[in-house]
C-alpha cells in the first residue's frame, strides 16, 4: 500500500466513535510511520475536527465542496486551514454540474444519483 495521501473518509459525527483523532488516531501514524503513506487528509471536517486532529497528526489537505455557489468554506474553514498551513482540495467547483448549464428544469437524475434529492436541483 504504498501512496502519497491517505485521506480520512470519516465525517465529523464519525470521530465520536472510537477513533477519536486526539485518542487512537485510528491507525494512520502507524501507516505514515511505516512509510506506507506519506501524507494525512481529511475530507468534510468542520474546524474543531481540524484543530483537534492536526497536533496529533499533521493534517496535509482538507477536502471540501467549494464553488462559487457553496461559499461557506470562507467563513471558517479557509481561514482555519489557511492559519494551520494545510491545503484544500475542494470537490463539487461546478455545482455538481449545476454552474456547467447542462442542468435543467427537465433534467432527471438516475435514482443512485444524490443530486436528485437535493432541494438545490430539484425542480
Amino acid at each position: 500500500m504504498r501512496t502519497d495521501c491517505l485521506r480520512q473518509r470519516r465525517f465529523a459525527s464519525s470521530w465520536r466513535g472510537q477513533c477519536l483523532p486526539e485518542l487512537a488516531n485510528c491507525g494512520e501514524e502507524q501507516l505514515i510511520q511505516q512509510g506506507k503513506v506519506r501524507y494525512f487528509g481529511l475530507s468534510e471536517a468542520g474546524t474543531q475536527t481540524i484543530r483537534r486532529a492536526h497536533p496529533v497528526q499533521p493534517v496535509t489537505a482538507l477536502q471540501s465542496e467549494y464553488s462559487l455557489w457553496w461559499k461557506r468554506p470562507e467563513e471558517e474553514i479557509i481561514p482555519t486551514l489557511e492559519e494551520l498551513g494545510i491545503g484544500l482540495v475542494p470537490f463539487s467547483p461546478l455545482g455538481m454540474g449545476f454552474l456547467t448549464g447542462a442542468i435543467t428544469e427537465s433534467t432527471q437524475f438516475d435514482p443512485e444519483d444524490n443530486r436528485g434529492h437535493l432541494p438545490a436541483l430539484l425542480a
